[in-house]
């Protein structure tokens, strides 16, 4: 009988490399990227040559773009679809 292929181990951690923290947000690389110039992501932090997203900056900045989209979606009237019933 053949063992069934264990599920990958993920161990959680604060620090992501780029393609994860595109991936976390739900964007590929270039639009994170393109995101990060506009500062609408936060820089990441530099350890020696390593560019590492903080997760909870993400959040920040995530949440950030959020609620901008809400209030230009209520100021104009239109549903910004994430149920919230916001006025």
């Amino acid at each position: 009988m053949n063992a069934l292929p264990q599920p990958a181990q993920f161990s959680p951690r604060r620090g992501l490399s780029c393609g994860e923290a595109a991936a976390y947000i739900g964007l590929g690389q270039t639009k994170f990227l393109s995101l990060v110039g506009e500062g609408k992501m936060p820089k990441p932090v530099r350890i020696d040559r390593r560019a590492i997203w903080d997760i909870r900056d993400l959040d920040r900045a995530f949440d950030a773009m959020r609620e901008e989209q809400a209030e230009s979606t209520a100021s104009a009237g239109i549903d910004d679809g994430w149920g919230d019933d916001t006025p």
